[in-house]
């Protein structure tokens, strides 16, 4: 192990936004990544081109002591409480449900890292309830149509502003 001074810090650390369209990743991967993006305020994910384990690894969850992943609300034997990128804000979204969203946003909000944006592309099923729901309990919630400018419609809506 090197001493302190002489170990490196990822670069992953300093990000604030980040999107990811397509990357091919096991859970395992996809843990690394999480556990580095410490500072990311900004999340764009396109769940039609990576793992769902990307979405999945958004909501709090327990580390067992052989590494394996507890979800907030199962039962299992609790050891180190762990919330994937703490500090995140804003999430713009594809290929996720309403439901699944609601679900996300309470997780987060119990587990004390709360949302505070979200917008996402039109995927059914959309239940009206849900949408309702999310424009009551964020700050933001926006359902965009699809785009070919994806980077007009982040600015649009002020993703960056955090």
């Amino acid at each position: 192990m090197l001493p302190p001074i002489e170990q490196s810090r990822s670069l992953l650390r300093s990000l604030e936004t980040l999107s990811i369209k397509n990357l091919a990743c096991d859970q395992e991967c996809a843990v690394i990544l999480y556990r580095e993006l410490v500072n990311l305020k900004v999340f764009k994910l396109s769940t039609s081109h990576v793992p769902w384990t990307f979405f999945e690894l958004l909501y709090p969850h327990w580390l067992t002591p052989s590494g394996s992943l507890g979800f907030f609300g199962t039962e299992h034997t609790r050891t180190t409480f762990f919330v994937s990128l703490p500090s995140l804000k804003g999430l713009f979204l594809s290929g996720v449900s309403t439901y699944d969203l609601t679900q996300l946003v309470v997780q987060r909000r119990d587990a004390g890292v709360p949302l505070r944006a979200i917008f996402m592309k039109r995927c059914p099923p959309m239940e009206l309830s849900d949408v309702e729901w999310l424009r009551d309990n964020l700050e933001e919630f926006e359902i965009i149509g699809d785009s070919d400018d994806d980077e007009a419609s982040e600015d649009e809506y002020g993703l960056f502003d955090w």
